[in-house]
This record gives structure tokens, sequence and C-alpha cells, in this order.
């Protein structure tokens, strides 16, 4: 078997002989249903979420760890984990049915991607920013064609934006939550903040992308770009 040559993923501590590139950031937050009763706690502390049940990815899973971390770092017990998910996907339907308390991205929180009614815990303790990043191997000698992949992971879409679209305009494009890129529209990514974003989204119960409701939103945003 041969060495690996590149990795993307989230940031993880530094590790002697690799070198990391910044390709985009995310929030990740503790998020309820709108109607759980943590949020008739005021003032909400850490040690208040203690009381509740969650559901979580497994651990080993770079939000896990850091949450687990973030209750470990004000001697508090760690979060009690009812049900595990490796599905991220699942994760917001299965805040809203059970009631348990999870760590997502904030994007799934944000307009039409909040489809199931979730908010946020606003916790400064529990507010995680995720790094996607390209690793490689420090000191060591990066073929045209690996240098070449790093530049379109960071400027593909952008270059692609800039040459066919004016700030303001709307662009269609898969949901983060259901599977889509960062740069399809987040809002912390250049294209979530100069483009209007018409998010499309995969069917729950399939997991198929249901082409008529794309063809519907398109109809009614009127996309420059698909």
């Amino acid at each position: 078997a041969g060495d690996i040559d590149l990795m993307v993923g989230t940031e993880r501590p530094e590790t002697p002989g690799f070198a990391s590139r910044l390709l985009a950031e995310d929030q990740i937050v503790v998020a309820a249903r709108a109607t759980h009763e943590v949020f008739k706690k005021t003032p909400l502390t850490l040690k208040d979420l203690t009381a509740y049940r969650w559901v979580l990815q497994p651990a080993g899973a770079p939000t896990r760890d850091w949450l687990d971390q973030a209750f470990d770092r004000h001697r508090l017990p760690r979060p009690r984990v009812q049900v595990e998910s490796t599905m991220l996907l699942m994760l917001p339907t299965l805040i809203a049915e059970t009631g348990l308390l999870s760590f997502i991205s904030r994007h799934h929180l944000e307009g039409r991607h909040n489809v199931a009614k979730l908010r946020e815990i606003p916790l400064k303790e529990t507010t995680m920013m995720r790094r996607l990043v390209v690793t490689h191997r420090a000191n060591s000698y990066l073929s045209p064609a690996v240098s070449r992949l790093i530049t379109l992971l960071s400027q593909a879409n952008a270059s692609v934006y800039h040459a066919l679209l004016q700030p303001g305009d709307t662009i269609m494009g898969l949901a983060l939550a259901h599977g889509g890129h960062l740069t399809h529209g987040m809002k912390i990514n250049v294209s979530g903040r100069l483009y209007d974003i018409a998010p499309y989204e995969v069917d729950r119960e399939t997991s198929l992308i249901d082409m008529d409701e794309v063809a519907e939103i398109a109809r009614e945003r009127r996309p420059k770009l698909l």
C-alpha cells in the first residue's frame, strides 16, 4: 500500500510532519427543539445541560470529543448520551422528535434549513469553531497534480461565481445539512455573503433529490446558477 498524499477533513491537533491549509470554517452549537424546557432556565449554565439526555455522534468523532472535553474542562459529567448516530443528516430530525439535546452546525438553524424548528442553546463554553482543512506532508514534494487539487479545493467555486454572477444574484445548490458543499451558500463562506441562496434538499424518506421540488424552487426563485 502507498502513502496518503492528501487528506480533507476537520482540523485536528497539530501532528509533527504534517501541514494544513484552511478551506472553510463553521460553528457547532448545542441545539434543542424550540419548545424544550431547557429554554425556561434563566440564566442557563453549562451545568444545567448535564440534567438532560443527548443524541450525539459516537466517541472518536471530532465534534463529540470536543464537546466531551468542554465538560471535562469544567469538571462536569459528560453528556448523557441516549442515542448515537453516525448520520449527520438525521440529527436535526432526531432532536425534534425525541426532545434530546445535540451538537450540530449552526447552519442547520438558519432559515429554510431549520425545517425541524430547532433553537440554539447559546453558551460560549459549547460553541466550537470547526475548521475544514486540507492536510499534506510538511516539507515534502507536492506534485503538480496535488498542488492543483489544493488550489481547486480552495478557489474553484469562487472562480466560477465571479465569472458568471454579480453580487446579489440567486444561486441554487444542495443544502449543507443534506450533503451540500460548504461553498454552496454557507454564511461563513463568501458565497453565502455575496449571493442569494436558494437551497434544495434530500427527501428524508427516500434519501433522494425530489426533482419536482427542485423545479418548483427554480421557478419561484429564478436562480442565475444551479
